[in-house]
């Protein structure tokens, strides 16, 4: 009976630290990652904030709407430098011109799907009061 509890104890310890893991490792984003790494960190992040935006539009407290619009800063500081990263990738890091053109037209979604979330971030920051303080 221990042996089973104990056995049931490092299973579950495991598990939690290799999701704990997974977690930490999407959070602190490696900058140097491959280029399908970082489209899939910012089609995350795309999504988190779009989830974000339209939390936003719902009625919420003053303080949540706060905590939302911070939320929605950091992931946005947090998915812009791979942005730059991912839109930067070299011609010649492409084995031939279609994958390099088919490239830019994602490369083209991306962006633009980034410029509306920012454009989302300020319009959301432009209806609460003037008093409400995001520097902090």
């Amino acid at each position: 009976m221990i042996k089973h509890k104990a056995r049931l104890y490092c299973l579950v310890s495991l598990l939690l630290f290799s999701f704990c893991h997974s977690l930490y490792a999407a959070k602190e984003h490696n900058h140097s990652a491959s280029h399908s790494d970082d489209l899939l960190f910012l089609l995350g992040e795309k999504l988190a904030i779009k989830k974000l935006q339209a939390q936003f539009n719902q009625e919420l407290s003053i303080e949540q709407k706060t905590d939302n619009l911070k939320e929605q800063k950091q992931r946005l500081n947090d998915a812009l430098p791979v942005l730059n990263e991912y839109m930067s990738r070299a011609e010649s890091r492409y084995p031939n011109m279609q994958m390099y053109h088919d490239s830019l037209k994602s490369r083209g979604v991306i962006l633009s799907d980034f410029s509306r979330l920012i454009n989302g971030y300020f319009q959301g920051i432009t209806t609460q009061s003037p008093t409400l303080s995001l520097a902090k």
